[in-house]
């Protein structure tokens, strides 16, 4: 994130903040010392996805084929996946992978119960795994608790956008908190925050207790909170 707390924004493509990127990518993907973070997936929001993932579904197909109830998880052997929430089903997939800076997932599509058989079908033609969670909004307690039980995930790395942070934070289903803070502003006015609570109900203050400060080269700070908790 930029010094002033925006995620997007063109001060990513200033050269101060160059390093910053390859230091955010390092720690979330590689692991050379045994010491980086490891996580079975990582979660992102449909506006997200659709930014830098994928693009919206233009069209379904018309054949009315029937659509077995509940999950659907083909393949539950995949070293990582692509989390995707998608709540009405939206996100038109080429393929069930995806990448970023050249590290490959699976991807796995969270949906709730209003999406439509036609959607359900399309994932399935695509052999994209979808959990079903909550009626018209993504239950996230019932999410983590799919992923664990039925994909055995038991760290899962949280990407954002902004109010998809806030959502998961402000429920107290965050443990960690790390900020990678890269030696730049824009001053942009459009940007998002790393947390955005703009339809949120919940707007109870979250405390933070330091866990660590690492320095890197270029100006690049690494920072670690847990989430204090008690209070949510």
């Amino acid at each position: 994130m930029s010094i002033d707390g925006q995620i997007t924004g063109p001060f990513g493509k200033a050269p101060a903040a160059k390093n910053s990127g390859e230091v955010f990518n390092e720690l979330n993907f590689d692991d050379k010392d045994g010491e980086n973070f490891h996580f079975q997936g990582w979660l992102y929001g449909s506006k997200t996805s659709l930014s830098y993932f994928t693009h919206e579904i233009s069209s379904l197909s018309e054949n009315n084929v029937p659509v077995p109830s509940g999950d659907f998880l083909p393949d539950q052997n995949a070293n990582r996946y692509y989390i995707a929430l998608d709540r009405t089903g939206k996100l038109g997939w080429e393929s069930n992978l995806t990448a970023y800076n050249g590290h490959s997932a699976n991807v796995l599509e969270v949906i709730t119960e209003q999406v439509s058989n036609k959607y359900k079908a399309f994932l399935r033609e695509k052999n994209i795994p979808y959990i079903i969670c909550g009626t018209t909004e993504i239950d996230l307690e019932l999410m983590l608790s799919k992923l664990y039980s039925k994909l055995k995930m038991t760290h899962v790395m949280l990407g954002g956008g902004g109010i998809l942070n806030w959502s998961f934070v402000s429920a107290g289903l965050c443990d960690e908190v790390n900020f990678v803070i890269a030696p730049a502003i824009d001053g942009t006015t459009d940007s998002t925050p790393v947390f955005n609570g703009a339809f949120s109900k919940n707007h109870q203050p979250v405390g933070f207790k330091l866990k660590s400060i690492e320095v890197y080269e270029k100006n690049t700070i690494l920072v670690k909170y847990l989430v204090v908790k008690e209070n949510i």
